[in-house]
């Protein structure tokens, strides 16, 4: 198509050089699928440019609209969890789940494969938490309640009746009530930020402080959606150990299936407030699902224990990342997590506290750090003592005292044993 003939331009780009004939014989030609993408207004022919030609410029405004294309990852629901507090909601979705897990016990008595049986645990939880507590509704401050939203939503409505008084009225009406609503809520909510602030700091909670505090006065950044390709690559050269795939021969201890209390105390220690894997199952309705769901649990788990296999499903995990300061397109301005499902965290739970009681044995007695019950502020008191018994030494070796300090030191040293 010839883009300068759209609308109405000067119809001569080319002069005789006597001046008699005029005519138009230059064109830009764009393809028919960008018609859009041309500026009418701005597409014309230049006279008075100096380019020593018979010729006049020609010149467009090209503006490109690309479809944009949505990613295909995968589909997350975001369920909303704060009606798990209402003990009648909750019941109704104990009731239901016990119901949905019934085709999980006539799938692993056929003999299914663990993959099925995966995917028909996470589709009954995940069913049954749409049916029964809903998707959450999103929301860009926090201050914002549900009866303001359903406000909105009615102003919404009124605001297509704007046609007459009353509808006006009315629209006024919701539109002040909102208003004033928002800048209670607000008012509100700064005041439970600040009483939670206090119990905070009265607690020695100042982990939970400073967050609070960083909420209250901190903006949010704005993330950029583009990465430079060069550090996009670094993210998957990822290079493991193969040692770690060498597993010691098994022993009479792995032929113990996993009991009952094994999965009531992993599901017990799943964190709240954590935010879902693959499977879109967050810990809260994990631990909301009752008797039924340790028992659905217990199956599965017993399964991964005795094939040995880890399904897949449960191998799946969603990788996010997180800006942190500097130019967010370089790569290495980001922290990543990785989030994996909180089935396997109840597997790995159980596998870990297994394995507890079989790490002590190999660690050495001097190892504080990352162990239970010690710490390195143990290690850090025992090298005091001795800093605290050399000096003493050295006072005591000038008066004559070398005795009495052996003594001291050697009590002393015993806490070293200890640790």
């Amino acid at each position: 198509m010839l883009a300068n003939t759209f609308g109405p331009h000067k119809a001569s780009t080319w002069h005789s050089p006597n001046g008699k004939y005029h005519n138009q014989i230059d064109y830009i030609m764009v393809r028919k699928r960008f018609r859009s993408s041309v500026n009418i207004a701005k597409t014309r022919s230049f006279p008075g440019a100096d380019i020593g030609s018979d010729h006049e410029l020609v010149m467009m405004t090209f503006k490109l609209h690309l479809k944009r294309v949505k990613k295909l990852g995968h589909a997350r629901i975001k369920f909303d969890l704060e009606k798990l507090k209402d003990p009648e909601v909750a019941e109704a979705f104990h009731a239901m789940i016990g119901g949905k897990f019934a085709a999980l016990t006539i799938l692993d008595a056929d003999g299914t494969d663990m993959d099925t049986l995966i995917n028909t645990f996470n589709t009954a939880v995940t069913n049954t938490a749409s049916e029964s507590l809903g998707k959450h509704r999103p929301v860009k401050k926090p201050w914002v309640t549900a009866d303001l939203l359903d406000l909105c939503d009615k102003r919404r409505e009124l605001k297509k009746k704007k046609k007459d008084a009353e509808g006006v009225r009315q629209y006024r009406a919701a539109n002040q009530e909102i208003k004033k609503g928002m800048k209670k809520a607000k008012m509100n909510w700064i005041e439970e930020q600040c009483q939670d602030i206090e119990d905070s700091m009265k607690k020695n909670n100042s982990k939970k402080t400073e967050q609070l505090m960083k909420d209250l006065t901190s903006t949010k950044q704005g993330r950029t959606t583009i990465i430079q390709d060069k550090v996009v690559r670094v993210l998957l050269r990822a290079v493991g150990d193969p040692e770690v795939l060498n597993v010691p021969p098994a022993t009479d201890n792995d032929n113990y299936p996993i009991l009952r209390e094994e999965v009531e105390a992993a599901v017990k220690s799943l964190k709240k407030g954590k935010s879902a894997g693959a499977d879109n199952v967050p810990a809260e309705l994990v631990q909301a699902g009752g008797e039924d769901m340790i028992s659905a649990l217990l199956t599965i788990c017993n399964k991964i224990w005795q094939t040995g296999e880890w399904p897949t499903p449960c191998s799946q995990s969603l990788i996010i990342t997180l800006p942190k300061k500097g130019n967010l397109q370089r790569c290495q301005n980001y922290r990543t997590i990785s989030l994996i499902n909180h089935l396997s965290n109840v597997m790995l739970n159980i596998l870990l506290n297994r394995l507890k009681p079989q790490a002590e044995k190999i660690i050495a007695e001097e190892q504080a750090a990352f162990r239970p019950g010690r710490s390195t502020t143990e290690q850090i008191c025992n090298l005091r003592i001795l800093q605290e018994g050399v000096r003493q030494g050295m006072a005591c070796s000038t008066t004559g005292h070398h005795e009495a300090f052996q003594r001291d030191i050697c009590d002393k040293s015993a806490l070293t044993s200890v640790v």
